[in-house]
């Protein structure tokens, strides 16, 4: 696999720049088990940008004091209940929701599911009606 990693930069056309006020470090991740089967986290929303049923992948914000290693392996127990291996980095996208003011950088690694478990799901990914697909 080639060393260097992806950097996208996304802009929000859908509503008006006017001002940011905060990031949000995110961790992210493709992931799949020994048979190639890949899993993604199925969410039902209806917040500031309307009622939506979306497919994702799998993670989420990075916690104070927390790096991006240990975050996507908390992220990946608590969604999918899933041990992962970390295979590598994929790069960055950056994007921003400019209704809600806040810039995301999204850091998405690929991940190799060793073992599975219970989920840890916290309220707010119980809130929003998480599923999560194989």
């Amino acid at each position: 696999m080639n060393d260097e990693e992806l950097h996208l930069n996304l802009e929000d056309k859908e509503w008006p720049l006017t001002t940011i006020d905060h990031d949000r470090m995110i961790a992210r991740a493709i992931v799949v088990d020994g048979d190639d089967n890949f899993y993604f986290v199925r969410a039902n929303r209806d917040d500031d940008f309307g009622k939506a049923t979306l497919i994702e992948t799998a993670g989420g914000g990075v916690e104070p004091g927390e790096n991006l290693d240990t975050a996507i392996r908390r992220e990946l127990i608590e969604e999918l209940g899933a041990e992962v291996e970390v295979i590598c980095k994929i790069g960055v996208v950056s994007d921003y929701y400019n209704l809600i003011h806040r810039h995301n950088i999204n850091n998405y690694y690929l991940c190799r599911v060793k073992s599975f478990g219970d989920k840890h799901l916290t309220q707010d990914e119980i809130s929003v009606r998480r599923t999560y697909l194989m």
